[in-house]
């Protein structure tokens, strides 16, 4: 049995970060590891990524809030020779704790977007206790991924993060799995869109970062030139799902988007749609927008860095900046053909950021003493 390593994620809720994570974890058992993954419940759609090899160990709470000092222990208890964490309240929970669970132990976080704009989006009221909380925290790491340049500069100017221990690292994309789902389908190109697209399709968490709200009002403003035949169908769950499917209804827009849930395999999903569409305030590297792009599916996206990244200068953005200019634009999709972008997606690969993952993790396991300040 190789290294002991422990992953530590808030939940297996359906969530990007969660699914990388329990991807990587299953990479790194495949490879000899000692895997084990800490967690606050065992139970969520995510855990079917979690793989043979993998152990699970819920701490039992259901927030991060009830588990501050369970958490850490559980972590001890294992005695690993590497941690990794995503998301932010367990990244500064585990970088604060780190006396508890190990002082000398390698520390690696994984931060999924713009952390500064994170902690203004989602803590506008403690963004100050928020930032001070970052900042201590993540300097203490001993390298963080990050998933875009934006974030990289972030992390380096908001939080101090000294630029050897960032790494930039994307998403994983399994292309040629995606693709074998899709044929096995009889899925083709050719003649594969509407022309104007009207079956829009979006994938993603239900909460205030994915801007959904915002293109509802956009889209409302136009509904009577928009709404023959069109059809929205968004796949996710999430804690405003009752908010915006009120919203949805005093839109008028009840016979035009639809709440879908979470969906298990998101290939027949988006294999349905003419365009897929992605209208956050703030992403990181999202895996849907990666899928989508590998199916050849038309994209609309707002204007976040990833997407500006992907789909090149030439792409229609909505400006999260002006989304005033939302409804001229969807007026403009709606007249015109979008095709498919085409993006090099070979650096999303699976087998070479799995294998970066070990690579960062073995050198921090060899990088002698602790960075703890």
């Amino acid at each position: 049995m190789g290294d002991r390593v422990v992953f530590c994620l808030p939940s297996f809720v359906a969530g990007g970060a969660e699914r990388v994570m329990a991807q990587v974890a299953t990479h790194f058992a495949a490879q000899g590891f000692d895997t084990h993954v800490v967690v606050l419940s065992g139970e969520g759609p995510n855990r079917r990524y979690v793989g043979e090899g993998v152990r699970v160990h819920p701490v039992g709470a259901a927030r991060l809030r009830d588990a501050t000092l369970a958490f850490p222990l559980a972590v001890r208890a294992l005695r690993p020779r590497a941690v990794v964490s995503t998301l932010p309240h367990v990244n500064i929970l585990l970088a604060l704790t780190r006396p508890i669970w190990g002082s000398g132990i390698p520390l690696v976080l994984r931060e999924s977007s713009v952390l500064s704009r994170t902690i203004r989006l989602e803590h506008p009221r403690s963004r100050r206790t928020w930032m001070m909380a970052a900042r201590s925290a993540y300097v203490r790491a001993d390298a963080v991924i990050a998933l875009t340049e934006e974030a990289t500069a972030d992390l380096r100017e908001a939080f101090g993060v000294r630029p050897e221990r960032i790494r930039l690292l994307p998403n994983p994309l399994d292309i040629s799995g995606l693709r074998a789902r899709a044929s096995s389908r009889g899925f083709s190109r050719k003649d594969r869109f509407s022309y104007p697209p009207r079956r829009w399709v979006s994938i993603g968490r239900l909460d205030v970062t994915k801007g959904y709200d915002v293109l509802m009002e956009a889209l409302a403003a136009i509904l009577p030139e928009a709404r023959s035949g069109l059809r929205w169908d968004i796949h996710g769950d999430g804690p405003i799902r009752y908010g915006l499917e009120s919203l949805a209804s005093r839109l008028g827009l009840g016979g035009v988007v639809t709440f879908r849930g979470y969906s298990d395999d998101v290939v027949p999903v988006l294999l349905e749609a003419d365009l897929f569409v992605m209208p956050s305030r703030l992403e990181g590297m999202p895996g849907s927008l990666l899928e989508a792009l590998a199916l050849g599916v038309p994209v609309l996206a707002s204007d976040f860095a990833a997407a500006r990244d992907l789909l090149g200068s030439a792409a229609v953005l909505l400006p999260n900046a002006h989304t005033g200019k939302w409804p001229g634009i969807l007026r403009r999709v709606l007249e015109s053909s979008p095709g498919p972008a085409s993006v090099d997606l070979s650096r999303f690969d699976v087998p070479r950021v799995f294998g970066e993952y070990e690579r960062i993790v073995l050198d921090a396991i060899k990088r002698p003493g602790s960075t703890v300040r």
